[in-house]
């Protein structure tokens, strides 16, 4: 069974977030998008390719309740990956959220 891991930040929502961490969060949900596909938007789940063709071939996920199912099924492989990914993260299959 795949499980959603999760990223979260509060960014601007009490009060204006600092420039840097703002450039960060940023670069990390473009590098999530050239690196992984996109499932769902807000709340955002993306896919690693391995964790993609895992769900295609049916292995079951938890992903707190949200359906992805629809999602999975249209889902293209992603084949604009910009460099080979060799994270333990992208090796065991893991979903994001946000």
């Amino acid at each position: 069974m795949l499980v959603v891991s999760d990223l979260q930040w509060t960014g601007s929502y009490f009060r204006p977030a600092p420039p840097q961490p703002q450039r960060w969060w940023n670069r990390m949900k473009g590098w999530l998008d050239r690196n992984a596909l996109r499932l769902h938007s807000n709340p955002g789940f993306w896919a690693f390719p391995s964790a993609l063709q895992k769900l295609k071939n049916g292995m079951l996920y938890y992903s707190r309740n949200w359906g992805l199912d629809d999602a999975i099924r249209s889902a293209e492989k992603l084949v604009n990956v910009s460099y080979p990914l060799k994270t333990e993260l992208e090796r065991t299959g893991v979903i994001f959220g946000d």
